[in-house]
């Protein structure tokens, strides 16, 4: 009974309010995944499957999405919740991102051993709009945006590593991931690495299926790890030998 009378306010209050629409309020979760997956597919020609669904405003709402033949892309949208289609999404971001992290991945476990490694590109707001989102190149999508910023995390589970471990890690970072980010033009990398564990692995590799950000919750777990970070400017890493190997003893005791 409860729950009814504070339906039925809702909707009287809403029937006095310029402007208002009744179905902002009685939306659901399945409604709401089937207008997204509608708009993507209208955008897209394609299949996408949608992991949450959460509200933006009376009139948008935010989706986490999948195309159905690629779950490896994991993005957000902005979604208009009257069906008028998509206003923001991540897709072609992420589909560069994979390709980032498709060039880097055998490097980088071969350089650390048991890892997890993800990267993700910044931001789809005030991006062109890319048709052809499932099959766009890094350097399409770099000569397309203003700026943009390519975010790549490595999660170690060993941290311990000998001085020419550490030695042949920073060559890697200053001399051979240099050039490949040079060779496909990307203006902006940032590499962080965190020292963490076996079980922080395996809880990214299940976060990251369904999640295209980090939120707060997961935020506050890595929160606990140690971390070195650098950036690449116009492919030039900014981070010397010394602040390298000084941290990397440092983090790894």
């Amino acid at each position: 009974m409860k729950t009814g009378w504070i339906v039925f306010l809702i909707i009287v209050t809403c029937m006095f309010q310029p402007g208002c629409d009744i179905r902002n309020y009685v939306y659901t979760d399945s409604s709401l995944k089937w207008i997204a997956q509608r708009s993507l597919k209208k955008k897209y020609g394609e299949e996408f499957v949608i992991y949450r669904v959460w509200d933006k405003s009376q009139e948008m709402f935010f989706a986490t999405c999948s195309p159905k033949d690629d779950p490896e892309v994991v993005f957000d949208a902005d979604i208009n919740k009257n069906g008028d289609g998509v206003e923001s999404d991540g897709y072609a971001q992420e589909v560069v991102a994979k390709k980032v992290k498709e060039l880097l991945k055998d490097d980088i476990q071969e350089l650390f051993g048991k890892c997890y490694f993800r990267s993700e590109a910044y931001t789809y707001y005030n991006a062109p709009e890319f048709k052809n989102a499932s099959e766009i190149t890094i350097e399409e999508y770099i000569s397309n945006v203003e700026y943009d910023h390519i975010m790549c995390w490595i999660y170690l589970s060993s941290p311990k590593k000998s001085k020419s471990d550490i030695d042949k890690e920073y060559s890697y970072f200053s001399q051979v991931l240099q050039e490949k980010i040079r060779n496909k033009t990307i203006p902006k990398l940032t590499v962080i690495i965190y020292f963490s564990n076996d079980e922080m692995i395996e809880q990214c590799e299940e976060y990251y299926t369904t999640h295209a950000d980090i939120n707060y919750e997961f935020g506050r777990k890595l929160d606990n790890y140690e971390k070195i970070v650098f950036e690449y400017e116009n492919g030039v890493m900014n981070m010397t030998y010394e602040e390298y190997k000084n941290l990397r003893e440092t983090y790894a005791e």
